[in-house]
């Protein structure tokens, strides 16, 4: 990878930008006609030419080609407005190759996919502050693949554009206490992998369509200090209208494609604080409830969605996490640190709530994790050393495709700064 950064000040004016470019490249081996399971053990294949994942043996190469370039500037008006403007350009050009698995000599076209986004800010900082702006967005590529609902080839260009604008404010009504409120009418162009795939785990699909919404936030944040003692407490207020939500739909053991839900609904607040103490011990919390509404009256297909009304699957709607952290220096000023953190995930539908037998509903059980980490920084942080057990009470946990994810571990880094 090669990176460029370039920052220049004119008086009231500033200029910043960043380009990157360089080549990916990931190998997935799949040349083991067995099952293994996480304790080593493992069943083997009747087939011998079978992978562990795939029908066939495989040894695939992706490479992406890729470009990045961000742009930003701003000019003071008057103490009270300035205007700003950045553009960000995303391109990823992939082939691959399979050494083993010649049904996949498709993979050696060249596939690509650009996203361009440009943005004008009009900024106010007075009684209060806030910014009104307007976004563009580009989305062009070539998809040279099969429909993911019927298998019919797609082969054509891609060239879509968008537009969408918002606003921001904060106000302090007093030293402590300051409300946020803010509107945006935005677009989520897809990422790389929802569209192009990654050849493996995740099938291509050149009909996905931009995710647009409508998003609105009401938040509170009360901070202050007491002595030593310093505190903060926030939250937010959220609803969303998505159209063409995109979600992941897994429709094999662990492969699956990503496709859009033509409404959804989500709303939810947010729960956060921090309380520091002498600035070396401190207590972080947060959570979080979210409910995702399928509001899809009728499929992309133009038939009946039997969803409707139903909580999106495979999201987890209830969720917090806390740390809580000490950290000294000694007389050297060498830092020294432990912290302790937990995660809980409320019990959440694998499939749609509304389907099948309401007496067999496949659950991804509630789940409470809890870590531990110590690290320590030396000649002012050119050596740094930490040590990590993830998992600590090694329980049974899970992802959100319900599938389980590795028991206690350990991790020791090392890191040396010049």
């Amino acid at each position: 990878m090669s990176s460029l950064n370039y920052k220049k000040q004119w008086g009231k004016a500033s200029l910043s930008s960043y380009f990157l470019t360089g080549e990916v490249k990931q190998t997935y081996f799949d040349t083991e006609d067995r099952t293994y399971q996480w304790d080593g053990s493992y069943q083997d294949k009747p087939n011998e030419l079978s992978g562990e994942i795939s029908d066939l043996k495989s040894i695939l190469e992706i490479k992406d080609e890729v470009m990045r370039a961000n742009i930003y500037g701003k000019y003071e008006i008057s103490h009270a407005f300035s205007v700003s403007s950045g553009l960000s350009f995303n391109r990823t050009e992939r082939s691959g190759e399979d050494e083993l698995d010649e049904s996949k000599a498709s993979l050696e076209d060249r596939r690509s996919m650009t996203k361009t986004v440009s943005a004008l800010n009009l900024n106010y900082h007075g009684v209060g502050s806030g910014s009104i702006f307007y976004k563009n967005y580009q989305l062009s590529g070539t998809r040279d693949d099969n429909n993911p609902a019927d298998g019919s080839s797609i082969d054509d260009s891609l060239s879509k554009s968008f537009h969408g604008f918002g606003l921001t404010y904060r106000y302090s009504m007093f030293d402590a206490l300051a409300l946020n409120a803010s509107f945006e009418k935005s677009v989520r162009l897809p990422e790389v992998y929802e569209l192009l795939g990654d050849g493996i785990f995740v099938r291509a699909n050149p009909l996905l369509e931009p995710e647009k919404s409508n998003n609105l936030n009401l938040g509170l944040k009360y901070d202050g200090t007491a002595g030593e003692t310093m505190y903060v407490l926030e939250s937010n207020l959220f609803y969303r209208q998505a159209e063409n939500y995109i979600r992941f739909i897994q429709d094999e053991v662990i492969k699956g494609v990503y496709e859009n839900v033509k409404e959804v609904e989500i709303k939810g607040i947010e729960l956060s604080s921090m309380l520091s103490f002498s600035n070396s011990f401190s207590v972080n919390t947060a959570i979080t409830y979210q409910d995702m509404i399928n509001k899809s009256k009728t499929n992309l297909s133009g038939g009946e969605d039997t969803f409707y009304g139903s909580r999106v699957p495979n999201e987890p709607y209830l969720f917090a996490n806390m740390q809580i952290a000490y950290s000294f220096f000694d007389k050297k000023y060498n830092q020294y640190s432990v912290s302790w953190n937990s995660r809980y995930v409320y019990e959440y539908f694998l499939e749609w709530e509304s389907a099948g037998d309401s007496s067999d509903k496949q659950l991804i059980d509630s789940q409470l994790t809890h870590a531990i980490e110590a690290s320590a920084s030396f000649i002012h942080q050119t050596y740094n050393v930490s040590f990590a057990v993830d998992n600590l009470l090694d329980e049974d946990v899970y992802d959100n495709y319900n599938i389980q994810k590795p028991g206690r571990s350990y991790a020791l880094k090392l890191r040396y700064n010049y």
